[in-house]
């Protein structure tokens, strides 16, 4: 998950550098998720409905993975337990691409 540091529900609520600065990072941890993942594409997905305040999911997938099971990932009808060390190691991997320092809590 990508999350702007300021609170406002819309990119286009953004300054331009500071939606330019969003974008960045999103292309650089869809970068990293990827060859973490050895996924061949990334879902990404705003939402804002129960939480309002600009974020984006990134979810790495397969090319064969179907839009049925996209959509039951989203749904949280299925689900990968956390992996703490895969957590850790894309926090790591993530730092070392020029964000600053990224937390363990999926946020940046």
């Amino acid at each position: 998950m990508i999350v702007a540091r300021r609170h406002v529900e819309n990119p286009s609520d953004l300054k331009e550098d500071e939606w330019l600065h969003f974008a960045r990072v999103w292309h650089r941890a869809e970068r990293v998720l990827l060859e973490l993942t050895n996924a061949d594409r990334v879902i990404a997905l705003k939402l804002g409905i129960l939480t309002p305040h600009l974020h984006m999911h990134l979810y790495p997938v397969a090319k064969d993975t179907t839009r049925e099971e996209v959509f039951a990932s989203i749904d949280m009808k299925t689900r990968v337990p956390r992996d703490e060390a895969f957590v850790l190691d894309t926090a790591r991997r993530l730092n070392e691409h020029s964000f600053g320092n990224v937390s363990n809590h999926n946020s940046l």
